[in-house]
């Protein structure tokens, strides 16, 4: 017997949708971050203005729609490097220097509103990791299964970088999964580009925040349709 194949609408469902939020923070973004002053770039160069333009408008339609949201953070401490993780940060340049627990840098870059669950909200939440997907070491996948999640929507940075590590391991966490193409930067158009055509090609779907939005502000209107029909039945 086959599977069923759920349609567009069906997968971004608001009701078990989570969009995840990784990385978007000062030490990342900011051009006094670790990154840029360590590295010498700003890792998310590319599509970084449309990115900060189009992210805060899909969280607030995640909030009204009633979506999860999840924000990632980097917490790159040496207390929680291996070696072969150290030697990639020394590479880079930020080994110790950058993503430190508590700074200025490890926050949500302060150019973006929106960025952090807000208190009192029962479905924001906030996932530390230390490596590249969100999905290692981390209790994300618990926090998602205890909140019926089977879909999620991918956002920040790096796309060819931590984005795709955890949209991967995404899928084979059994997820679907899907890349909004204007929420995602990288430090080159070339990067940008080819991961997007491989998550499209093996992994997941590749849309635009307002098709997302397009899709939940229908389906918000469809239930609330439903709900009406249902009161009104009763009432008969």
């Amino acid at each position: 017997m086959e599977p069923e194949i759920l349609s567009l609408p069906q997968k971004l469902d608001p009701r078990h949708t989570a969009v995840v939020v990784i990385d978007v923070q000062n030490d990342f973004c900011h051009p006094k971050g670790a990154v840029a002053v360590h590295a010498g770039k700003v890792s998310q160069g590319h599509n970084r203005e449309v990115m900060q333009r189009q992210l805060p408008p899909l969280l607030e339609a995640a909030r009204r729609a009633g979506a999860l949201l999840v924000f990632v953070r980097m917490i790159n401490d040496p207390v929680y490097q291996s070696p072969p993780n150290a030697e990639r940060l020394i590479k880079l340049g930020i080994y110790g220097k950058g993503l430190m627990e508590g700074t200025w840098g490890a926050e949500y870059w302060e150019a973006m509103e929106g960025l952090g669950p807000r208190q009192g909200n029962t479905r924001e939440f906030e996932v530390e990791k230390h490596r590249y997907s969100a999905f290692i070491g981390t209790n994300l996948d618990q926090l998602l299964r205890s909140h019926g999640i089977k879909t999620l929507v991918y956002t920040g940075l790096a796309t060819s970088g931590c984005v795709e590590s955890t949209a991967r391991d995404g899928l084979f966490f059994d997820y679907y999964g899907v890349m909004a193409s204007d929420c995602v930067s990288d430090g080159s158009a070339e990067n940008h580009n080819a991961s997007l055509r491989k998550y499209r090609g093996s992994f997941g779907e590749v849309m635009t925040s307002q098709e997302i939005m397009g899709l939940w502000q229908a389906s918000v209107g469809k239930h609330a349709a439903k709900g009406q029909a249902a009161r009104a039945t009763g009432r008969s």
